[in-house]
């Protein structure tokens, strides 16, 4: 099992960047000072023993000495942005409100009006059917801040016109 010491053997974090650095090269394709890990669309994976790891899991290893014990989140919902000011653990509910997109949280039904609701840790939270679409995603933006707090993706996206 990886351990904090033996991952401060083989990688480096830079926390301004948010990235690891290999100490030693493996003598093949891999350089002392290269910067490790392979990008794909969910974020930054690093093979340590065969093993592929989430750099951003990684990193809570390094600062903290274990690995988170749920999820983790990127507060401004960049996968790829793994300073650790950015990260912080969080349960599925929560990692799932601050997702990459903007919820709608508003349906319009078949008398064209708006029902708006929130979906809290499996569970749907009807918050009432409106006229038109902004007062129901109105009504939506505020039930999601109120039960996600810091995790709302609200705090990051501001709507136009």
């Amino acid at each position: 099992m990886l351990t904090q010491e033996g991952l401060k053997q083989i990688l480096e974090y830079d926390p301004e960047t948010g990235w690891f650095h290999w100490i030693l090269g493996n003598g093949r394709n891999v350089q002392a000072g290269d910067a490790a890990g392979t990008v794909d669309d969910k974020g930054i994976k690093i093979n340590i023993g065969g093993t592929k790891y989430a750099a951003h899991r990684l990193i809570w290893l390094y600062i903290y000495g274990h690995f988170p014990d749920g999820m983790m989140d990127h507060k401004n919902g960049d996968p790829y942005d793994n300073r650790l000011c950015n990260l912080r653990e969080a349960n599925d509910s929560q990692n799932g409100a601050n997702n990459n997109r903007e919820p709608r949280g508003a349906y319009q039904n078949n008398e064209g009006k708006w029902i708006a609701q929130v979906r809290v840790d499996g569970y749907c939270h009807y918050l009432g059917i409106f006229d038109t679409y902004e007062e129901a995603h109105r009504e939506f933006v505020k039930a999601h801040r109120e039960h996600f707090g810091a995790f709302s993706c609200f705090n990051r996206f501001v709507r136009r016109g």
